[in-house]
């Protein structure tokens, strides 16, 4: 039955690989700014000039004045070693592995959440056609990327609470989720606090040397970039990201970014401190906040407290996803109590007497009742795993709401946690509901194809929609960029131009661009 299921996986991101690269392959446009960005790093290192660009998109550092530097970004996954430079060939790596990887991943992180390969189905799908994903890797950017990659060490960390050998791939996972999006350092806390917790209330085996050994592969894995950023910029973490944490969210990003600071008087995030206060910052985290977890688990396009019904087929996983999380922390809390209360328990005996504890014996007997009954409840929702969904999302969520501001994309590492936490509390709430039939496991099972080919259904309508619609990226955009540029590579060599956009006009036209301060 696991291979039926792994081959209507694999069936399934075929023909939407197709479909993608029907929708790609005859557009020209690369993408502006981060997109042609990632393209342009790539072209640099095919012509052996390594990771270098000949433009200047801003103005935080004073650079050489032939306008040739280092590039200070992050740096994505390459295609262009195989498929030639072209808008097609900078697209392949997100569609390749939104098709033919991450539903696999997904898949196998929600069975084993649940147990259940139908639910390891459902999430594999439902990754597979959810709208924002299927457009945005469409994109030459490193979103769905990073998710993948985010998705990939959770599992592995999983995997590796029951097989330590798997927290050496998860190093190895780490340290690539780092080269996908640089956010990917800040999540590394997040997977030892979750091993330490479980390690420390005994809900797994000592692992240390394995766990430890797959984090030392993570900043192996790391260190290349590290040493190269040391070299160039005097700093391991070094990213211009570091000075737009002093504005980004709190003065419009033009006015911040584009500024001529040329080295001096930096902006960083005590900038923010000292500008807007520590309170102003405070409420400016929690909205922030608010609004990620919004994207999170109710819809992705929404703001805040705002139901669209055009999105409903996100609110069944969503909901149930934070109902299933929620849960957990109750029941985990009170296995905690339970857990003091026979502690206690000799002690308070011992302390009251044999004479004065009969009414304590039947309070006790009546609270054994009691428990009993909460127990059953909340026993189906004490999984261990979801801890880390929760330490996730407080890093990843609580990282961007205070450096950052609110851009959905960067919630997307969250959205395949939350599909597969979201598919798993559904399947356990069915068999809640099921419980005392004869065919209950039947029952389960009917109900999750049910609702997942409703939800597959509407999917595809909206994705369907928009490839008709043909606007960007479905269909082609940026074609006075493409033009300006082939312009001026046929009309004017050795040039330099100012444009408000340096990174789409270089891709094309391959000389020199300077950005308007």
């Amino acid at each position: 039955m696991e291979k039926l299921f792994i081959w209507l996986l694999l069936i399934a991101g075929l023909a939407a690989f197709i479909v993608k690269i029907q929708i790609v392959y005859p557009i020209e446009y690369v993408g502006h700014a981060d997109a042609s960005g990632y393209a342009e790093m790539a072209d640099s290192l095919i012509k052996g000039r390594g990771l270098e660009v000949d433009y200047v998109s801003w103005y935080f550092l004073k650079y050489d004045p032939r306008i040739v530097r280092p590039e200070d970004h992050w740096p994505p996954l390459y295609s262009f070693l195989i498929l030639g430079k072209n808008a097609f060939a900078a697209k392949m790596p997100s569609i390749f592995i939104s098709c033919l990887l991450f539903p696999f991943v997904v898949y196998a992180l929600a069975e084993m959440l649940s147990g259940s390969r139908i639910v390891g189905l459902a999430a594999g799908l439902h990754i597979l056609l959810y709208p924002e994903f299927f457009r945005h890797s469409l994109y030459c950017l490193s979103d769905i990327t990073f998710a993948f990659m985010v998705c990939t060490t959770v599992l592995l960390v999983l995997k590796g609470t029951k097989n330590p050998r798997f927290f050496y791939p998860m190093g190895i996972a780490m340290g690539l989720a780092y080269y996908a999006k640089g956010t990917g350092l800040i999540l590394i806390p997040a997977y030892a606090i979750f091993y330490l917790i479980l390690r420390f209330t005994k809900q797994i085996e000592q692992r240390d040397r394995q766990f430890v050994t797959g984090l030392v592969l993570a900043f192996l894995v790391i260190s290349p970039w590290f040493l190269r950023n040391l070299i160039h910029f005097g700093n391991p973490i070094f990213s211009t990201q570091q000075f737009a944490v002093g504005y980004i969210g709190y003065l419009p990003w033009e006015e911040g970014t584009y500024k001529p600071y040329l080295g001096e008087n930096l902006p960083s995030f005590f900038t923010k401190v000292k500008d807007w206060g520590i309170s102003g910052m405070i409420i400016k985290s929690q909205e922030f906040l608010k609004q990620y977890l919004w994207w999170s688990f109710i819809d992705i396009n929404g703001s805040v407290g705002k139901f669209d019904y055009k999105q409903i087929h996100t609110y069944p996983i969503g909901i149930a996803s934070a109902t299933g999380l929620i849960l957990f922390v109750i029941s985990y809390i009170y296995q905690l109590n339970v857990k003091s209360i026979l502690v206690l328990y000799p002690k308070v005996m011992k302390r009251i007497g044999p004479d004065k504890s009969s009414w304590v014996l039947k309070g006790i007997e009546t609270s054994k009742r009691i428990n009993q009954d909460i127990n059953k409840i909340l026993r189906v929702w004490h999984i261990p795993q979801f801890l880390i969904v929760w330490c996730l999302l407080l890093f990843l969520h609580g990282f961007h709401a205070i450096c950052w501001r609110p851009i959905s994309r960067l919630a997307f590492p969250a959205m395949p946690l939350v599909i597969a936490t979201g598919w798993t509390s559904l399947y356990i709430f069915f068999g809640i509901v099921y419980r005392g039939l004869n065919y209950r496991r039947v029952a389960v099972v009917l109900t999750a194809l049910i609702l997942l080919t409703v939800i597959s259904s509407h999917n595809f309508l909206i994705i369907d929609r928009a490839r008709k619609k043909a606007s960007w990226p479905y269909g082609d955009a940026g074609k006075a960029w493409i033009d300006a540029g082939k312009w001026i590579r046929s009309n004017a060599p050795n040039s330099i131009t100012m444009t408000r956009n340096p990174w789409e006009l270089h891709f094309y036209s391959e000389e020199k661009a300077i950005q308007i301060p």
